[in-house]
């Protein structure tokens, strides 16, 4: 019997970019058409040999790897492993966005793609400037990365955010953008905030406004996550979600319309989630199970969802995206998984 080892490959979405984690290290790429099985030629110990599965309709092409992490085990210290988590484009910068470990890589959409076609070399994360150093054993394996066209990452000498020296491993607990170039990022324990997403293509760092519980009441001391909402009004509001107090979660509401100026308003947002989507009118959350939609007018101002969807007996929805118009979402039951547009 044949043995495979699934790995993760980037194929072109139109619609979304969704990303798991990555581990292929040491694996050669998938072939370049559908229906060929590959060969670990390098691979260590008994994964020498093993097959990559060949991948079938409706991918038609594999495209390429920007992130190779297989053989790097967690570092807590100098650079937090990068793994390969949530990714978000904007058609308005033209930017794909980059969960990779506790840090954010952007990179311009009009050539990520033809990067990765043209298997331009991944770059060891030893190389980039994060911190004075990486463990000794993290820096003689690294992480390989596509080299990005901006960057940030709290911890790192470059960053103008303060952090404190603390265990763990992902400090990056969501993130959301708006139609303005600006990263709206929950960094956990390191507060949260928002930063500039300039445009450069130059490796630079992402630079912006942190922010810290101000000791008011029913703050937020360490963010859980974040969404960002645009109102009718062009005004455009952060909700971040988290902890005041053990076993309690709170939404705090902010005015972002000036981003390194954000104003704590009230009243609150009451309802917790596990995905959201917003559009330009409309924002999409799935809590419990179900799918709320709400006009982002009165979503801002804990107001009731325009429309509450149940998920069929049995089943459950688990994420939601959007491409501007219509809301995806997936639903899952005991026996499958499905994907299928909501229109908005």
């Amino acid at each position: 019997m044949k043995r495979f080892r699934f790995v993760d490959l980037v194929v072109g979405i139109s619609l979304m970019f969704m990303s798991g984690s990555v581990f292929a290290q040491n694996w050669p790429y998938p072939a370049n058409t559908p229906g060929v099985e590959v060969a670990c030629a390098n691979c260590p110990g008994t994964e020498k040999g093993k097959l990559t599965a060949a991948y079938r309709d409706p991918i038609s092409g594999f495209t390429g790897r920007w992130i190779d992490s297989t053989e790097v085990i967690d570092f807590q210290g100098g650079f937090r492993t990068g793994r390969a988590y949530k990714a978000a484009y904007s058609p308005q910068k033209d930017r794909i966005y980059m969960e990779i470990g506790s840090g954010m890589g952007v990179y311009s959409r009009s050539t990520f793609f033809s990067r990765l076609e043209g298997r331009e070399p991944l770059t060891p994360i030893s190389q980039f400037p994060f911190l004075s150093r990486l463990e000794s054993l993290h820096a003689g394996n690294p992480e390989l990365v596509l080299r990005w066209d901006q960057w940030f990452y709290a911890e790192s000498t470059f960053s103008n955010w303060k952090t404190v020296v603390i265990d763990g491993q992902d400090r990056i607990s969501g993130f959301s953008i708006d139609d303005r170039g600006w990263v709206y990022l929950a960094n956990s324990v390191f507060g949260w905030g928002m930063l500039k997403d300039t445009g450069a293509v130059d490796g630079s760092i992402m630079q912006g406004k942190q922010f810290f519980p101000a000791q008011t009441t029913n703050e937020i001391d360490s963010s859980t996550a974040i969404l960002v909402v645009k109102t009718s009004s062009g005004k455009y509001y952060a909700l971040v979600e988290g902890g005041a107090a053990p076993g309690v979660k709170l939404q705090n509401v902010y005015d972002a319309t000036d981003p390194l100026n954000a104003v704590r308003v009230f009243p609150e947002f009451s309802q917790t989630y596990t995905s959201a989507a917003p559009t330009s009118d409309r924002t999409a959350l799935i809590a419990d199970g179900k799918i709320l939609i709400y006009n982002n007018d009165a979503f801002v101002t804990n107001g009731a969802p325009l429309q509450t969807i149940q998920p069929a007996s049995g089943g459950r929805y688990g994420s939601v995206d959007t491409d501007g118009t219509n809301f995806y979402v997936t639903f899952t039951d005991s026996n499958f998984q499905i994907f299928f547009r909501l229109p908005a």
